[in-house]
């Protein structure tokens, strides 16, 4: 099955899509410059029906949340969209959702002179109607210590900044010589 390999920037038209969730990642707790804080955070990612890039692998978009269900969080507005229905659940684990058809409306922006591509709202695809995917359906959570290879490039670095990470019990892949933090590399844990 394809796996995405790069952020290639692919023109993606504005407006309502058909897509799958085929992706949960817990890319653990982030920092952020901008508000001087940290968050736990994950990835979703939705494959979009019927769209491909030229090498015919499937166009995947994602979304940045907080790991909260709260009250006023946009994961929850976007899970009771999804489910089409009011979480009444204190917890939900998110892979259980993985294979779910959903509409996803997108809406373009710029920022730095880039243009981008924004998942706006995530809604229940009326009727039931069921979606294939060729994507791999992906879950990973940063307690499970080992990153999956099918995990993309650009998410993985993500879980390598995370704070996680950093206090170390990973295994597999590291940047340098497949080699631990903290090893000869001359890596240092976060």
């Amino acid at each position: 099955m394809p796996v995405a390999t790069s952020k290639t920037k692919i023109n993606i038209p504005a407006g309502v899509h058909e897509s799958v969730l085929v992706s949960c990642v817990d890319i653990g707790t982030q920092f952020s410059e901008k508000f001087q804080s940290s968050a736990h955070k994950v990835i979703l990612s939705f494959e979009i029906s019927g769209l491909a890039n030229s090498d015919g692998a499937p166009i995947l978009v994602s979304k940045f949340y907080t790991l909260s269900i709260s009250p006023k969080s946009s994961l929850r507005r976007d899970l009771e969209g999804l489910l089409g229905r009011s979480l009444t659940e204190k917890k939900l684990e998110l892979k259980t959702l993985l294979g779910t058809p959903v509409l996803i409306q997108l809406t373009k922006s710029e920022s730095n002179g880039k243009e981008r591509t924004n998942i706006t709202n995530v809604m229940q695809i009326p009727g039931k109607k069921k979606l294939p995917h060729v994507s791999d359906l992906i879950s990973f959570d940063i307690t499970d210590h080992v990153i999956p290879e099918s995990i993309p490039e650009w998410i993985r670095e993500y879980i390598l900044k995370s704070e996680e990470y950093g206090q170390g019990g990973f295994e597999g892949d590291y940047p340098e010589n497949d080699e631990a933090p903290g090893e000869e590399s001359g890596l240092q844990p976060f």
